[in-house]
């Protein structure tokens, strides 16, 4: 299955296509995303509580977490928190 991936505020503002086993999650599209761009800064893997990992325009949180399983065609956005005041 494919699915498009996009972390703003990167090198990957645009989005990536990945292909991935049917019934994978959305940790593994991460660890997909890591294989596919390793140099990749920001780096969201490092730091997970830095970033807002969304599936369609739902925060992973609501869902089931990394371990939410993902269709084809899906999109996975991933946005930087700004911390700080």
């Amino acid at each position: 299955m494919r699915v498009s991936v996009q972390v703003l505020g990167s090198q990957l503002d645009h989005p990536i296509t990945l292909e991935l086993p049917q019934g994978s999650t959305v940790g593994q599209a991460l660890d997909g995303l890591r294989a596919q761009a390793p140099g990749l800064d920001p780096n969201p893997l490092e730091d997970p509580s830095s970033y807002l990992v969304l599936v369609e325009g739902v925060e992973v949180g609501n869902l089931e977490g990394l371990d939410t399983p993902l269709k084809d065609g899906q999109k996975v956005v991933i946005i930087p928190v700004v911390h700080g005041g």
